[in-house]
Order: structure tokens, then C-alpha cells, then sequence
């Protein structure tokens, strides 16, 4: 028995030091890119440099639409098709992890280019996902946004971390088991 009592210390231990690698604070580079005629052909949007993990503090780059691409996102729009966000993100270690998220284009076009996008961490600090959302009321019937509405996108990063949940109490688990 004082060998299993052992063992489930160890066991505890170990996963107190595992947990506690969620203050592990590093920075990410993440790459944005968007997809304007309903394929998978992705041009560049952005960049977004999260200097800190723990605390969040991050720099957002977004370049002004061209001409060429606000009528791309009007057609999509007016279309009723999907605006594609792909997020590449490279880590400390270059290691490269892809999310993809839609919206309906007219959402996006009638919300005039204000969106959100969720990161998600882990207790590793790792992105487990990237989403993007519109808070918009639209119902996309077909209201025609001015082209000029159309030049900039408008986006707030939310850094979610995961929270740890509770330990199990294993001192008192052996005890009724002895």
C-alpha cells in the first residue's frame, strides 16, 4: 500500500510542475490571410505580434483593402457567399499551425469591415484555435454597402487562455482505501 501511496504523490507532483508551465510567457507571430473570390487562392491581410501570452499585449498590422479587392469582397457579398480567414501561426520553435474560419461575406460587408478574432491557448501557451466572428445584425438581404465603407478592416484580438481545472484529492481517496 505505501507503494501505491508513493506512486500517487509522484503522480500529483508531476502534474503540479506540469501546471504550472501556464505561466510560460513567449511571444507568436501570426500570419493572416483571406480568401476574396470563394476558392482557396489566399492573399495577404496582416500580421499580428503577440509580445506576451500572459498578459496578451499584442501589435496588429492590417494593410487597406485595393480597389480591386473591396469589389472581390462586394461580389462575395452580394453573391451570399463566405469571406475565408486562414491564420498561420508560427511559434518560438518555427513551428506552423493553420486555422481557417468563415464568415458570410455580408455580414462582414455590412458590419463595414469590423470584425473579432478569438485566439484560444492552452496551458502550454500553445493556439489550440483562431476564429473569427462579426458582430453585426445583419441578415444579409441584400443591403448594398457603399464601396468606400470597404477600406479597412476594424479587428479586436481576444486572447483566451484555458483555466485548469480542480486536482483531484488523493490523500483522503488512499485513506478510504486503506
Amino acid at each position: 500500500m505505501t507503494l501505491l501511496y508513493a506512486f500517487v504523490l509522484t503522480c500529483f507532483f508531476l502534474l503540479k510542475i506540469k501546471a504550472s508551465q501556464i505561466e510560460y510567457d513567449g511571444y507568436l507571430s501570426i500570419k493572416l490571410e483571406h480568401s476574396l473570390d470563394g476558392n482557396d487562392v489566399y492573399t495577404d491581410r496582416g500580421n499580428i505580434t503577440i509580445q506576451s501570452l500572459r498578459s496578451g499585449v499584442y501589435t496588429l498590422q492590417q494593410k487597406p483593402l485595393s480597389t480591386e479587392e473591396r469589389n472581390k469582397l462586394r461580389a462575395l457579398a452580394a453573391d451570399n457567399k463566405f469571406y475565408q480567414l486562414k491564420v498561420t501561426v508560427i511559434g518560438g520553435d518555427e513551428h506552423e499551425d493553420v486555422f481557417k474560419s468563415y464568415v458570410k461575406a455580408c455580414m462582414l460587408a455590412e458590419s463595414e469591415m469590423t470584425d473579432q478574432l478569438s485566439i484560444s491557448l492552452d496551458y502550454t501557451g500553445r493556439i489550440i484555435t483562431a476564429t473569427m466572428g462579426v458582430a453585426s445584425t445583419s441578415t444579409c438581404e441584400g443591403a448594398l454597402v457603399p464601396i468606400d465603407y470597404l477600406k479597412q478592416f476594424v479587428t479586436s484580438v481576444h486572447i483566451r487562455h484555458s483555466a485548469i481545472g480542480p486536482t483531484p484529492d488523493t490523500a483522503s481517496y488512499i485513506e478510504k482505501l486503506e
